[in-house]
């Protein structure tokens, strides 16, 4: 019997939107430079003709763009435009900005917020302390994989076993692009932090530099959110600093749910 059009096109059209999402979220992981359609290839497992098809419309429709080389590319004006008017929609942001506030100016080291996106977490605000010498591992919009950065570590920590483990298979060469992360030092980090009841990264990503997160209880459902403090190692372990900011973490954690 032969198929109506309603039959087909929105399995054939959920399965493209899919996949452009898909594409778009690596995008966003992209250095500054862009990246080459090689490169996207890698690291979305897509045909490479089928690749540059779903990139060409993307960059017709403003959603991603050539970089200066003319050889790769990086999320376009209308991202941009987009991400802009939904930030307005999501309160997470702004019921964040005293907590941020308070943190960077108690703990006078470098404070970050994360949010879940995919597969990935994404950092949305970052604010530095006092302290002279700062610890900027993470700029505003970065990507990382879950476990690359301790408010990251902090919502896998709130995963399932068995999602964790298929999570750190699967991304197991992403990590390795991150400092000295592999997937057992994540798998290390993830047993020492499920003991203390908080993520610590404890000189596993960068030499000299320690970061403690904590997730922002949601409403229903496992963790979508965290903050994390960073700072130079001599400084985190510092006699009871470490479990001191944990305190501050968990307090301002509590205080951001709250408003949600």
């Amino acid at each position: 019997m032969q198929m109506t059009r309603t039959e087909v096109v929105p399995v054939r059209g959920a399965q493209l939107v899919s996949t452009a999402a898909h594409v778009l979220r690596t995008l966003a992981s992209a250095p500054p430079e862009g990246w080459r359609i090689a490169d996207l290839v890698e690291r979305t497992d897509l045909d490479r003709s089928a690749l540059a098809r779903i990139v060409s419309a993307l960059c017709l429709e403003g959603l991603a763009m050539k970089t200066t080389s003319d050889r790769r590319y990086s999320l376009g004006p209308l991202a941009f435009e987009l991400g802009m008017s939904a930030a307005q929609r999501f309160p997470l942001a702004a019921a964040a900005d005293a907590s941020m506030r308070r943190l960077a100016e108690r703990t006078g080291d470098t404070c970050f917020l994360m949010v879940r996106s995919g597969e990935d977490a994404v950092c949305i605000d970052r604010r530095e302390g006092t302290y002279p010498v700062k610890a900027l591992t993470i700029e505003i919009g970065d990507r990382r994989p879950l476990g690359a950065a301790a408010a990251s570590l902090a919502l896998l920590m709130h995963m399932p076993a068995h999602e964790c483990e298929r999570y750190l298979t699967a991304h197991a060469d992403r990590l390795t692009r991150y400092g000295m992360l592999t997937a057992d030092v994540v798998r290390r980090m993830l047993a020492r932090s499920h003991r203390l009841g908080y993520a610590l990264n404890h000189d596993n990503i960068l030499p000299h530099v320690s970061a403690v997160g904590v997730a922002i209880p949601p409403r229903l459902g496992i963790p979508y959110a965290a903050l994390s403090v960073t700072a130079l190692t001599s400084r985190m372990m510092a006699g009871d600093r470490r479990e001191t900011i944990v305190r501050w973490l968990q307090e301002e954690s509590r205080a951001i749910a709250a408003q949600l």
